[in-house]
């Protein structure tokens, strides 16, 4: 029984190192995680347990593991999936200091690998930066061509110069007249009139208008009662304010009064109006003074009948020179820088200024 006792000593001396030789390299793999942070160059190495490889005789003897302790844990699967373990025939004194940095990279690259590796929550999303496309090389733009300038149109022949034909004035708008109109059967007189200018003197103090005034009753009733008024002025003066009163009585001097015209029967007043040179504004033209009047004639009448039996004609005409065809519009105004003279060829036109009733 004597020699039987070592064997099962060295039995279980052997047996211990297998049980405890992972835990040797675990122990390894777990200081470089602990020492993660680089040594410095004073800090010596950590010694790691390494089982020793020599005759089982010589450990000191201790307390056999028993079945109920259970073997030390790594710290950390990844340690286990990473590091491959160390052999157990290197001495510890014989490591280099390369080998813990290269160590402590491979944990912390392991480390990394495994945080991204961990299941995100939901609606948790990894940051991922976008990637600025590289600018590519853009190939030197050749200036377009300049387009050609299309060929100049053939000269047109020389068209022949027309005189340019200038469009004819419009007609000033007149006045509008204040006419009644009246039935067509409407039994009434209807005087008509026409002025005639034969005569223009001029003396140093006034200025003298021969006239002949015709009235004529167009109507089919007797015109009676009929007084004619006369009013003479230079032009400036005779505004058309100024007619309308006229034609509404103020003013003027009563040429003929109670005058009666049978229908179709007419008369003709004869007379001679006088414009004092002191009551004239010379209008200057061409460097001259010259002188417009404008004479003014109310005829008004009454007759027996229904209705109000009132009737009225009135008119105004500018007074001066002949310069062609009396069908013309055109009159010469008549010159005060001469005491005396005689017009040869007087004239009158009627204005736009009348009224009929």
């Amino acid at each position: 029984m004597a020699p039987t006792l070592p064997a099962t000593g060295g039995t279980t001396a052997s047996e211990t190192p297998r049980r405890t030789a992972p835990a040797g390299p675990r122990a390894a793999e777990v200081s470089p995680r602990a020492a993660s942070p680089a040594p410095t160059g004073g800090e010596a190495p950590v010694p790691v347990l390494v089982a020793p490889t020599g005759d089982a005789s010589t450990l000191p003897a201790g307390p056999e593991p028993s079945a109920s302790t259970p073997a030390p844990e790594a710290p950390s699967p990844v340690a286990d999936d990473v590091a491959p373990p160390a052999s157990s025939s290197a001495p510890a004194p014989d490591t280099p200091l390369w080998a813990w940095l290269l160590a402590a990279l491979a944990a912390l690259a392991a480390g990394i690998w495994y945080w991204r590796r961990r299941p995100l929550p939901e609606g948790a999303a990894p940051f991922e930066a976008p990637e600025t496309p590289a600018p590519s090389p853009t190939a030197p733009q050749t200036p377009a061509p300049l387009p050609t300038p299309p060929p100049a149109p053939a000269p047109s022949p020389p068209v022949p110069a027309t005189p340019d034909v200038v469009p004819p004035a419009p007609a000033a708008p007149r006045s509008p007249t204040p006419l009644v109109t009246r039935p067509a059967a409407e039994r009434r007189p209807v005087i008509g009139m026409t002025l005639e200018i034969h005569s223009i003197r001029a003396a140093p103090d006034q200025i003298l208008f021969g006239f002949s005034l015709n009235l004529t009753n167009q109507g089919s009733v007797d015109a009676v009662g009929l007084m004619v008024r006369i009013a003479l002025n230079q032009g400036s003066a005779m505004t058309e304010p100024v007619l309308a009163r006229f034609f509404d009585g103020a003013g003027g001097s009563v040429l003929r009064d109670d005058m009666a015209l049978a229908p179709g029967a007419g008369e003709r007043l004869d007379g001679e109006v006088v414009l004092p040179r002191a009551t004239i504004e010379p209008l200057p033209m061409g460097g001259k003074p010259m002188l417009v009047p404008v004479v003014a004639f109310d005829v008004t009448y009454h007759w027996d009948g229904a209705g109000d039996g009132f009737g009225q004609v009135a008119g105004s005409f500018v007074i001066g020179r002949e310069t062609g065809p009396k069908e013309s519009d055109r009159l010469a105004p008549l010159p005060l820088d001469r005491a005396t003279y005689v017009v040869s060829q007087p004239g009158a036109r009627a204005t736009a200024m009348r009224r009929s009733l």
